[in-house]
């Protein structure tokens, strides 16, 4: 045997399945991004529709507000009133003019 002329066999690894190919790895880079993508707008239309059932409430609960406001002003406008402080003084309070004689029928 001559060490020169010895060969070395070279092998070749042969893969088992082709890997990924370029249009592959964008075919699977896309669908991930349209799937990111589209759970995106479901979380966000999900947030659209709470936020609006709340700004609803909210313009419901400014709508009573505004009522309780309109009444409150006009009672403080009545209080300026002598004679609505006297009615509600005998109503809430049983006060009675000097020499006003007072009848209490029982039920």
């Amino acid at each position: 045997m001559n060490p020169i002329k010895s060969r070395s066999k070279v092998t070749r690894i042969r893969r088992a399945t082709p890997g990924l190919t370029i249009p592959k790895l964008a075919a699977s880079i896309g669908l991930i991004l349209v799937a990111f993508l589209t759970l995106i707008i479901i979380i966000q239309a999900g947030q659209y529709t709470r936020l609006k059932r709340e700004a609803s409430a909210h313009r419901v609960r400014l709508e009573q507000q505004e009522a309780r406001n309109e009444r409150v002003k006009e009672e403080i406008e009545r209080l300026s009133d002598s004679e609505y402080i006297e009615l509600l003084a005998r109503k809430h309070l049983g006060l009675v003019k000097p020499g006003e004689i007072v009848f209490q029928l029982n039920d």
